[in-house]
């Protein structure tokens, strides 16, 4: 069965409104903040500072705004016999004074969604949103070489496990999602901003067949729905949708040329790291 327990977001927002960003995420919050755990890290989890009780203002001071010149992550977990309910906020530098953000929420605990959309409809009319979608994680982390598809497209799939730089036999299992900087995948419903057509022609999006112009979270999208997710057992249609998504935007071809230009920059993002991982905010926690 298909059944949503995941929202990934990524979008742009300009420094001088991060912290009313962060101020409504905190009202907001769709986990009890009681049950929270936070860790904090660095570049690529290379320090790391993990069961924390949830502190707004540790997150606050971890950011340290003046000091907001590389990337950061910090995650905001419950969890209860192995199931969670977890937020990770992943916050790195654009352009200027412009910052890429990641928001991602995942719920195994239930999927009572109501107070996760909520927080997301309130935040992201703040921002200028590059991609959005609501799929079933499971799903799409759980299709490897013995699970492919529940059966379908099976044959056209080499190997497993998560995508990275030269696992490109992973594009063919239509279902999966692929791990980096962005995270792509066929998902049931999903939202594209204008700078998505940074890695994907804007065109091809809007001429897809399930794509339709929407205004929401105060701004002009395109939305795709590729199937309706509520007690849907037809994986051999869900399959053969998310192949059509995938093969007429040339999906493969964008991420690989957009995954080629991150690796590029690692080693400038790394040794960025190393002088930033310096700084007070680190020391001052312990990272």
């Amino acid at each position: 069965m298909y059944r949503k327990n995941r929202i990934v977001s990524y979008f742009i927002i300009e420094k001088k409104e991060i912290l009313n960003f962060l101020k409504k995420m905190d009202e907001f919050l769709p986990i009890d903040k009681s049950k929270i755990y936070m860790s904090f890290s660095g570049y690529d989890y290379i320090k790391y500072k993990s069961d924390i009780s949830y502190d707004f203002e540790l997150i606050i001071e971890f950011l340290a705004f003046e000091e907001l010149d590389g990337y950061s992550l910090f995650t905001l977990l419950n969890e209860i016999d192995y199931e969670h309910e977890r937020l990770v906020f992943n916050i790195d530098r654009y352009e200027d004074e412009n910052y890429y953000i990641s928001l991602n929420y995942f719920n195994f605990l239930n999927y009572d969604f109501e107070k996760a959309i909520k927080m997301y409809n309130i935040l992201l009319s703040m921002t200028n949103i590059i991609f959005l979608s609501h799929a079933d994680q499971r799903d799409e982390s759980g299709q490897d070489a013995g699970q492919i598809n529940n059966g379908i497209y099976s044959q056209e799939v080499i190997s497993g496990g998560t995508l990275g730089w030269g696992a490109e036999e992973r594009f063919k299992n239509w279902g999966a999602g692929s791990s980096g900087p962005l995270y792509f995948s066929a998902a049931h419903k999903m939202y594209f901003g204008k700078a998505m057509g940074e890695i994907v022609p804007i065109h091809l999006i809007e001429n897809f067949e399930f794509a339709q112009k929407c205004f929401e979270f105060n701004q002009e999208l395109i939305k795709i729905e590729l199937f309706e997710p509520k007690v849907f057992d037809n994986y051999k249609l869900i399959r053969e949708r998310q192949k059509k998504f995938w093969l007429e935007l040339n999906y493969k071809k964008h991420i690989l040329t957009y995954l080629d230009k991150i690796k590029k920059d690692d080693a400038y993002l790394y040794n960025l790291y190393l002088e930033l991982k310096k700084k007070k905010r680190y020391k001052r926690l312990g990272i």
